[in-house]
């Protein structure tokens, strides 16, 4: 039985780096791990203004247009699957949604 590799998707707002704690620990346990990004988000994400304003502005919120507004579910789903594609190449991976 092949020991497939772990893949390790982050929630909202977030990105591949909140796996980081994880990623060593599972690699040590002997199991192939990665985490990806999902479109749009990441280190490198384009952030709405508001995300980091001090203090809060609140009327920001409900007038900011999100950098993800054309983000839409079937670009971000084949940005997911391109990304399972290369790393499992054509062996199995397992994900977890964080």
């Amino acid at each position: 039985m092949p020991n497939p590799t772990l893949v390790f998707v982050h929630g909202f707002w977030h990105g591949s780096w909140c796996w980081s704690e994880v990623i060593p620990h599972v690699v040590a346990a002997g199991r192939p791990a990665v985490a990806v990004d999902l479109a749009g988000h990441g280190l490198y994400a384009r952030r709405p203004r508001w995300s980091t304003a001090q203090p809060y502005e609140p009327v920001a919120v409900d007038t900011e247009v999100s950098p993800l507004a054309d983000l839409v579910l079937d670009d971000a789903a084949g940005s997911l699957t391109s990304q399972l594609k290369r790393i499992g190449r054509g062996e199995p991976v397992v994900t977890t949604l964080g």
